[in-house]
């Protein structure tokens, strides 16, 4: 839980971890997080790879797209880091 002020109220096993702050690797609720942010990753790579090798874009576009993309990258390794500490991309 992200704050010792909140309480919680549900009997989801899975929740219950977060609560505790003990989860477990097979905890369902942890990887559906972790596999939503390495597609975010994932995705904003591909469109990095893709803006890279475009002969049809602008540099102004270019520029545009690969700063909206690294945005994202970033904001999705900020919260996996601020979850789990140290992580690789």
């Amino acid at each position: 839980m992200l704050s010792d002020e909140l309480m919680n109220y549900s009997s989801d096993p899975n929740l219950i971890q977060f609560a505790q702050n003990n989860m477990t690797g097979d905890n369902g609720a942890v990887t559906g997080l972790w596999g939503s942010a390495y597609n975010g990753i994932y995705q904003a790579n591909a469109i990095l790879e893709g803006v890279s090798k475009s002969t049809g874009m602008s540099d102004a576009v270019k520029k545009q797209v690969t700063g909206e993309a690294e945005f994202v990258r970033a904001f999705w390794h900020f919260y996996l880091v601020n979850l789990f500490g140290d992580v690789l991309w």
